[in-house]
């Protein structure tokens, strides 16, 4: 297992995650700039946002979209590598 998914994750302090007409929008109110993510996005930001550690998001995926297997743990793995390059989440501490 990948130390990305041994870890635990926390949405940046300064965004704001909402649903809109089924579109998933984060919004980053100092900069003005706001990021849509498609359905299975906006699950991933909403259970990084409840604390959940990453392999438990992965396995929560997993059984909600019916899948599971190496493919939805690197597709994870590689939209969390996004969401951090964005700076929209964070290592949580601990």
């Amino acid at each position: 297992m990948s130390s990305l998914l041994q870890s635990t994750y926390k949405c940046a302090p300064h965004l704001e995650g909402m649903e809109m007409d089924g579109e998933f929008l984060i919004m980053d109110s100092s900069s003005l700039r706001v990021t849509k993510l498609n359905p299975m996005g906006g699950r991933i930001w909403t259970l990084i946002g409840e604390g959940l550690p990453l392999e438990t998001v992965v396995e929560r995926i997993e059984a909600e979209y019916d899948a599971g297997g190496a493919d939805v743990r690197g597709d994870v793995e590689r939209f969390v590598e996004g969401l951090l390059g964005a700076g929209l989440i964070e290592r949580a501490a601990g």
